[in-house]
């Protein structure tokens, strides 16, 4: 077998004398162990070899229009022409940038064809974003968000290039920034726009049933019905007042079943009260309070259907306006009333021990006790006189203590004279003198007179 003649030609051997493999390396355009591969013809060309002995990867580099280390790969033909090469050597990317409709780092990305046409470049060489913004009808950075069909239409850009908010506004049944909440229904319908462009609220007012900001809230069902709207548009008050039975503002209050009923309304269409007064036994402004049940009982109305005073007096253990006090237990027991309706007095006196209008005072203790009454039932005074120690109109006051105590009663029950006259030393009526030092006490004998207080016996002195 004849040695390659690719071999690289040198003094002796040109290959191996056993495999043919080739001894001195290989001519400048081939390249393995037989030197039997051609280098590539896409390597750039310079003096000497092509390509690595080895691996055939090309020694200085590719031509310009190719990469990879086979050289094997060919530039992008949307890379922008330069002096020299296309692409980057190693990895294909672009060294000058891309064609104008094209982007990214192997310039394999198309600009998107909703950007606004420009000169030169559409969109950037990196991101693809668009450099001179979107056609009228789209957004965003990339131009592929479509404007709202709900923007309101004019000459130019339908809206925001950067967030797509309408630039001319909504059509005249849509509002919010993105044009994208339709207008209530509720709305009162007008020429152009239905409600707000910016929160919805309707401008017209509302539809006759509806009322509030946004009309999204029914008149009540209690407003009294009339041709047009039923409640205000603002508040949803009544606009021509409620239904019979109902009041207040929004008429959402019921007139209370205690109001006497009449033709037509039962209370006040604003606050309630009664018109024509209270079923019999309720009384007050709005017939929400009960008539004492102490009140006596008659045929009709019990009490006032202001003030619930009695009209008909009180039941017999009762009295006062309300018939709310209690007759006081004190009082004489009888048949029918114990006290007066009006002021509460004991009608017919009061139990043995007690006196007073009311029978609330207690009979003195001093007062003599006696089978039945001890004392006068309006003035307390003691009607069987008093106790032996005690004197006076009530039997307040003790007998002086200086009285000769010779039986039960020690006084007089009238003024206090001491009825018996004086213990030792002491004399006139009420024994509140002392008799004169110059006196003789004789034992059980009084020293002076009683009344006039002169010696009985005079105390001799002997002289020195």
């Amino acid at each position: 077998m004849t040695c390659p003649d690719t071999c690289k030609n040198a003094t002796g051997r040109l290959c191996d004398v056993k495999d043919g493999s080739c001894n001195q390396g290989c001519t400048d355009n081939y390249y393995r162990q037989f030197c039997n591969r051609k280098c590539p013809d896409t390597c750039k060309n310079a003096t000497g070899r092509l390509c690595d002995v080895f691996n055939g990867s090309c020694f200085n580099g590719c031509d310009d229009s190719f990469y990879g280390t086979d050289c094997n790969m060919t530039c992008p033909e949307t890379c922008k022409k330069a002096i020299d090469r296309l692409c980057d050597v190693i990895v294909g990317s672009y060294n000058e940038g891309c064609v104008d409709n094209y982007y990214g780092q192997f310039c394999n990305m198309a600009c998107p064809d909703t950007c606004k046409n420009a000169t030169d470049r559409l969109c950037d060489v990196i991101d693809g974003s668009c450099y001179e913004g979107c056609v009228d009808i789209y957004y965003g950075q990339f131009c592929n968000m479509t404007c709202p069909d709900t923007c309101k239409n004019a000459t130019g850009r339908l809206c925001d290039v950067f967030n797509g908010s309408c630039s001319n506004g909504c059509d005249d049944s849509f509002y919010g920034t993105d044009c994208n909440m339709t207008c209530p229904e509720t709305c009162n319908k007008a020429i152009d726009r239905v409600c707000d462009v910016i929160d919805g609220s309707c401008n017209k007012g509302c539809a006759d049933n509806y009322y509030g900001q946004f009309c999204n809230v029914t008149c009540p069902d209690t407003c009294k019905n009339a041709t047009g709207r039923l409640c205000d548009v603002i508040g949803g008050s009544f606009s021509n007042g409620c239904v019979d039975n109902y009041y207040g503002q929004v008429c959402n209050m019921t007139c209370s079943d205690t109001c006497k009923n009449a033709i037509g309304r039962l209370c006040d269409v604003i606050v309630g009260s009664y018109n024509e007064g209270c079923v019999d036994n309720y009384y007050g402004k709005f017939c929400n309070m009960t008539c004492p049940d102490t009140c006596k009982n008659a045929t009709g109305r019990m009490c006032d259907v202001i003030d619930g005073s009695c009209l008909n007096g009180c039941a017999d253990n009762y009295y006062g306006q309300f018939c709310n006090m209690t007759c006081p237990d004190t009082c004489k027991n009888a048949t029918g009333r114990l006290c007066d309706v009006i002021d509460g007095s004991c009608l017919n006196g009061c139990v043995d021990n007690y006196y007073g209008q009311c029978c609330n005072m207690t009979c003195p203790d001093t007062c003599k006790n006696a089978t039945g009454s001890v004392c006068d039932v309006m003035d307390g005074s003691c009607l069987n006189g008093c106790g032996d120690s005690y004197y006076g109109t009530e039997c307040n006051m003790m007998c002086p203590n200086t009285c000769y105590n010779t039986t039960e009663r020690v006084c007089d029950v009238f003024n206090g004279s001491c009825s018996q006259g004086c213990v030792h030393s002491y004399f006139g009526s009420h024994c509140d003198m002392m008799c004169p030092n110059t006196c003789s006490n004789i034992a059980d004998m009084p020293s002076c007179h009683s009344e006039s207080g002169t010696c009985l016996a005079v105390r001799i002195y002997s002289s020195a």
